[in-house]
């Protein structure tokens, strides 16, 4: 679909001067609000301030985070790399053997009720 030449300035005239007013049916930002978003890998210096915000914050309200920390990250990405990356007491690496012995004791009573598995790790667990 061809658009004439007024509509294309009027369309690049709204779309970046009037980002903010252009919400969608939910009241939330639309997609023309994440234009200059930060993507790919985080750095060190991005780490340390998601770090720094939550530590003298808490974890609040993920979706105004990343502004208020002073990050160029959507809030959802900000959450996934605190939960999966950041958060202290977070454990990497293979099942001990004490660990894979209580999965399949836990296993061998539950069946295969995931939720109920979970539970039986002190702290929850990432699968890994």
């Amino acid at each position: 679909m061809l658009l004439s030449r007024g509509t294309r300035v009027f369309l690049s005239w709204l779309f970046s001067s009037h980002q903010s007013l252009l919400l969608s049916r939910n009241g939330k930002s639309s997609l023309f609000s994440k234009v200059g978003l930060q993507r790919g890998p985080w750095t060190a210096i991005e780490d340390t301030l998601l770090i720094d915000y939550i530590r003298a914050h808490g974890q609040g309200n993920w979706r105004y985070l990343p502004k208020k920390a002073g990050l160029l990250r959507c809030g959802k990405s900000c959450r996934l790399r605190w939960m999966n990356y950041l958060r202290p007491g977070i454990k990497r690496g293979n099942f001990t053997a004490d660990e894979d012995d209580l999965i399949i004791r836990l296993r061998s009573l539950l069946g295969n009720r995931g939720r109920s598995l979970l539970e039986g790790f002190q702290g929850g667990l990432i699968m890994r």
